[in-house]
Order: structure tokens, then C-alpha cells, then sequence
């Protein structure tokens, strides 16, 4: 529709514009957005939003959420990168081990839940996911921390 054709042109300037002086129409009555909400909405508040307004959770002063990060691998990957280690305790016996550590690779966390097709299989990490470490176990494989 125009703009010249609407019903509002004609009432601009007037004090109601068509609405009535009664109930006056205003653009925001009540204020914009989310104001009121400690004042003249506060019963509204606490019905939908009960924990918008105070404190939560623990004060962390000077967050640094570096040390929380973790480089991770997709344990897609871990086929690729398998070392093989020869142990040898005598002259008589020997033992042969199939590890993977991601220390080298500067990698500390593995996620997703990994296919291992390869049997005694040693893997050394700092984090694990909780599939992961399921999936470690259920294939009879080990799985070992460090620190660092």
C-alpha cells in the first residue's frame, strides 16, 4: 500500500492520531527491551527469568583461560602415528609394544570415540574424553597420563 493511501497522513500532527486520548498510544509505555525488570516488571522477571538479576557463580579475578585450553587430536588420527618399541628384559625375552604418544606432537587431548584395529596398544596423554577412555578400555588397550 502507498504511504499516501494510509490513514496515519491524514491524522499527522493531531494529538491522537485515530487512537483516542483514553489509552494513549505510545511507541514504548513501558520502556524498551528488558527495563523494569527490578521495578514495575519484577513479578514478570521472577516468573520467566528467576536468576537474570544478582550474583552467580565464583569470582575469578584476572581469568585467564589459556591454561584450561588443550591442543587436540581426532582420534581419527590415531593410526597414523602409532611408534613400535622393542623391550628387551634378557637375552631369552623380549617384548614388543605398540604406543602412541602425542607429547611430540604437542597435543594433550583426544576426542571422539577412536577404531582401534591394533591390539595391546599403550597411549600416553594429559586429558581424555569420557568415550575415549570407554573405547580404551573395551578394546583391552591401556591408557596412561602425564603431567605435562
Amino acid at each position: 500500500m502507498a504511504t499516501k493511501t494510509k490513514k496515519n497522513r491524514k491524522m499527522r500532527g493531531m494529538v491522537s492520531s485515530g487512537k483516542g486520548r483514553v489509552g494513549k498510544h505510545r511507541k514504548h509505555p513501558s520502556g524498551r527491551g528488558k527495563t523494569g525488570g527490578q521495578h514495575h516488571h519484577k513479578n514478570l522477571f521472577s516468573k520467566k527469568y528467576s536468576l537474570f538479576f544478582g550474583k552467580k557463580g565464583m569470582r575469578l579475578f584476572n581469568l585467564n583461560k589459556n591454561k584450561y585450553s588443550s591442543k587436540v587430536l581426532p582420534s581419527i588420527a590415531f593410526l597414523n602415528i602409532i611408534k613400535y618399541k622393542i623391550i628387551q628384559f634378557s637375552d631369552s625375552f623380549s617384548f614388543f609394544l605398540n604406543f602412541i604418544s602425542l607429547n611430540h606432537f604437542k597435543k594433550t587431548k583426544t576426542l571422539g570415540v577412536p577404531d582401534y584395529r591394533i591390539k595391546n596398544l599403550v597411549i600416553i596423554l594429559k586429558k581424555y574424553t569420557r568415550n575415549c577412555i570407554i573405547s580404551i578400555l573395551r578394546t583391552k588397550n591401556l591408557c596412561f597420563t602425564t603431567m605435562y
